[in-house]
């Protein structure tokens, strides 16, 4: 685990081995290792307090759909959103905003990339993450931005 602050350009996520969860038709859901989806690969990766909140349903999530293009002129491969709500949720949700294969949507579930990475806030009903979104080349952090504001 590492704090907040300690975020930064250069951290390695490859020795965190973190599995996220993809929801699946039939309400099955497909166990997914981070490095696998990282590997040899640039991902833009984004990160909300939770799925169908105002703002990351109203912009944060939608400026990363629409945008999907110029980040894919600029060499990424592909986005992931992550939200600590189940796979399910996270599924509905994405059909929701048109992420179609734009946007892959992960459940982070057990909380282990927002442990890891150290930006976990513990609500009344659940932990959710505080909001950010980093680029990660091969598994390492390239860019980092902490989002501003709330849900």
């Amino acid at each position: 685990t590492t704090s907040s602050s300690a975020i930064k350009v250069g951290l390695d996520l490859k020795p965190a081995s973190i599995s996220l969860k993809l929801g699946l038709p039939d309400y099955k859901s497909e166990k997914v290792e981070l490095n696998s989806l990282l590997a040899g690969k640039k991902v833009v990766i984004l990160t909300v307090p939770g799925a169908f909140t105002p703002g990351c349903s109203k912009s944060h999530l939608p400026s990363f759909v629409n945008s999907f293009d110029a980040f894919k002129s600029k060499g990424v491969d592909s986005i992931i959103c992550t939200a600590t709500n189940d796979a399910h949720v996270m599924r509905f949700w994405g059909a929701d905003q048109n992420c179609g294969d734009k946007v892959m949507m992960l459940s982070d579930d057990s909380g282990a990339l927002v442990d890891f990475m150290g930006m976990a806030k513990q609500e009344a009903t659940m932990k959710r993450s505080q909001r950010y979104t980093m680029v990660v080349d091969d598994g390492v952090i390239t860019g980092w931005f902490p989002g501003v504001g709330t849900d």
